[in-house]
């Protein structure tokens, strides 16, 4: 998945494919993810079933064990949300051609073999061919392989009793209102307790979206008194309708999901998830949702009042050719009963270099077709390599849709550091992404972004490209060949302390090789055993050389966070001015920033404007409590404080209430002197001093309620 995480925030521990493009190699080229070996052995497979050589027996325990037992399936391919993507794994929904096997296994294994126990297999064959049918959204086929199953097992069977459940199931989505009436009817004490759990929770759903909430909420109260386990999912439910019961006001958000064309996309989720749940897989179906129709529409009813991110879960298919290019930080604000379309824009398309095509030469040149409306694109690059890859923004502000850069602004691009698991629990360096552009045996590649003059992202040629016109533009290339030094071997093969004293000592013999300076930097900044200040400190020498002499925004942005952590005010405007001078597009993160810098300089009023700023750009509204304190520290008024973040609710991993925790710290501030004395010195560091300085004491602080609270902050 890609996150958007810029230079700044970029100290990456992955042990995975990184980008939406990385999916898409996933799918249009298997074999990144599946070996040859893999793929030859299903090739063999299904050339042995159909060469006849195989008796009946042998035929039925190929299938058996080689295709029923591997077939796997999952009801969406694609799982995105703002900032993310997750793609379901290879083995998963990616063998069509073992579809007319399992049927023919389903239809004409002798009817002694079908019954369990000693065939489990036929259950299993079914189930799965059903769900395969209902993930195509063909409600007559997947109903008509239940019923051969209904057909071939007793009633008293599990199996039997399975693919009744599944029916009613398949039935509510195609006819709701009869299925209702059936699953009204339906007794606890009927079904196992897994099979009532999922047609309750069906149930719940159809009432809700029926608008029938006290129905609702009486049949899931008492059908869950009869599960011996609490169920995650039903419970949440639960929750929602307690609170409308309780006098909250629930509200009802719904609209079209749809391409730019118009296009509906059936049978799609689209659900909501609040900051408590952010973070957990939205794979786990806890949060509210609906499944759009046959136009695309969806309505989710009953909906608490608060702030969400809108999830969707999509095929393949309906992906291809599209993106979604909601930012991490994008929030839904729910208030009132709110109707809005989700549109998915077609990708950019690209020109060149695509297609793996070899680039050569002092300059750098990437093209792409124009998007209207766009006022400025962003450039981004990325690298795969074995067990991993990352992605990098390039530029953050062109006007144009083409972009040139020299050859050493390019091979200087930096990654940040990948974190592999080893298996212990320790994990190591991938030294790939250190070396990034320069090493000639990655994979590179690269995308852009589309913005509107308000700085909303209109559209990317980041995502899925399946069929044969979008797949005619892979934006693989290669920089033409590089050679690797002795030091850049020693550290690709692992051997981190000789690759460092090999630069050191190529920097020796020549003071003006800025590859070997680079990339003792990068080594310095992947070491996770010091602090970020630690590590500039260490690598301050080196980066004020780079930054002089390739003038490249990353090198001045890092100058100025050292200067930032160091409280050298003045030097962090002058670094960050020099990061300005390439065009840099200031978002929240960078309001936020100088905000806090304004403050410790002394400057209050100037500080406030940066932080509204911030606030204003920054639909996380992570600088909102560093706001609070910066009015606490002003007036002394905790409640202009908790005002403050309650307008500004932070939308985070983390999701603190700040209006309770900073009730929490007032008590303590008013119960003890000593308390006092400590929240006021702290608020007085934070306000003044310089971020490095700021932690020390707060590590010292023999106070943990108010160590806790300090070290939260920006």
């Amino acid at each position: 998945m890609r996150v958007k995480m810029k230079i700044k925030h970029l100290i990456a521990v992955l042990t995975g494919f990184v980008g939406l493009v990385a999916l898409f190699i996933f799918v249009v080229s298997p074999n990144v993810s599946n070996s040859n070996a893999q793929q030859s052995e299903k090739t063999d497979l299904l050339a042995q079933l159909e060469d006849g050589n195989l008796s009946d027996e042998e035929r039925w325990k190929r299938i058996e064990k080689d295709i029923i037992s591997l077939f796997q399936i999952k009801p969406y391919d694609v799982y995105k949300s703002p900032g993310s993507t997750e793609l379901t794994s290879s083995s998963e929904n990616r063998n069509e051609e073992w579809i007319p096997y399992i049927r023919e296994y389903i239809e004409e294994i002798p009817e002694q073999k079908k019954l369990p126990p000693q065939n489990g297999y036929y259950k299993e064959a079914v189930e799965k061919l059903a769900k395969y049918y209902e993930k195509k959204q063909n409600w007559e086929e997947a109903t008509n392989i239940l019923n051969q199953g209904m057909d071939a097992l007793p009633e008293d069977t599990d199996g039997y009793q399975t693919f009744k459940v599944q029916k009613l199931l398949v039935e509510s989505y195609q006819h709701p209102a009869s299925a209702l009436e059936k699953l009204n009817k339906v007794k606890p004490y009927e079904v196992k307790g897994y099979h009532y759990a999922e047609l309750l929770k069906r149930q719940t759903k159809l009432l809700m979206d029926a608008g029938q909430l006290d129905e609702a909420y009486e049949k899931l109260t008492k059908g869950m008194e009869y599960l011996e386990r609490n169920h995650a999912v039903l419970k949440s439910i639960q929750d929602r309708l307690e609170a409308w019961k309780n006098g909250e006001n629930l509200v009802t958000y719904q609209g079209k999901l749809q391409t730019e064309e118009g296009e509906p996309l059936s049978h799609a989720k689209v659900f909501l998830v609040n900051p408590e749940r952010k973070g957990n897989s939205f794979t786990e179906k806890q949060s509210p949702g609906a499944i759009t129709d046959e136009q695309g529409h969806f309505k989710i009813e009953a909906l608490p009042k608060g702030d969400y991110q809108l999830m969707l879960a999509m095929t393949l298919e309906q992906v291809d050719g599209y993106t979604w290019p909601v930012e991490s930080d994008e929030w839904l604000n729910v208030k009132s009963d709110m109707k809005r379309n989700i549109t998915l824009p077609s990708l950019i398309k690209i020109n060149s270099p695509i297609n793996d095509q070899t680039v050569k030469g002092d300059k750098v040149e990437f093209s792409w077709e124009p998007v209207e409306q766009a006022a400025y694109y962003q450039l981004h690059f990325g690298i795969q390599f074995e067990g991993g890859g990352i992605t990098s923004t390039a530029s953050e502000h062109i006007e144009s849709n083409a972009f040139e850069m020299s050859k050493q602004a390019f091979l200087f691009q930096s990654f940040g550091t990948v974190w592999t698991s080893t298996g212990d629990g320790e994990g190591k360096i991938a030294p790939e992404s250190l070396l990034g552009l320069s090493n000639p045996n990655v994979d590179m590649y690269w995308y852009v972004d589309a913005y509107n003059e308000q700085g909303e992202i209109l559209t990317s040629s980041n995502g899925f490209r399946l069929s044969k016109e979008h797949a005619a533009q892979i934006p693989y290339f290669h920089y033409e060949k590089q050679t690797l030094k002795e030091a850049d071997n020693l550290l690709l093969d692992g051997k981190m302390d000789e690759a460092f004293a090999a630069y050191k000592q190529k920097l020796k013999q020549d003071p003006e090789d800025l590859h070997s300076q680079r990339m003792l930097y990068e080594i310095i900044s992947s070491n996770r055993d010091m602090s970020r200040y630690e590590q500039l400190q260490k690598a301050l020498p080196y980066l004020k050389e780079l930054a002089e002499r390739t003038d490249l925004k990353n090198y001045w942005h890092q100058l100025a966070t050292h200067a930032y952590l160091e409280g050298d005010w003045e030097r962090y405007r002058k670094y960050v001015e020099k990061q300005d001078e390439s065009r840099h597009a200031w978002d929240g993160y960078d309001w936020g920033k100088y905000a806090i810098v304004s403050m410790k300089m002394g400057n209050d009023d100037e500080s406030e404007n940066y932080f509204l700023n911030s606030l204003e750009e920054d639909g996380s509204n992570r600088f909102s409590l560093s706001y609070a304190m910066l009015e606490l520290h002003r007036t002394g008024n905790f409640e202009k404080a908790k005002q403050i973040v309650e307008k500004y609710p932070e939308r985070s991993l983390r999701s603190v209430n700040w209006v309770q925790r900073l009730e929490g710290i007032r008590s303590q501030v008013e119960e003890s002197a000593e308390t006092k004395e400590l929240f006021q010195e702290g608020l007085d560091r934070y306000t003044s001093d310089g971020h490095h300085s700021f932690k020390q004491w707060v590590d010292q602080l023999d106070n943990e309620p108010l160590s806790e609270f300090f070290d939260t902050l920006e």
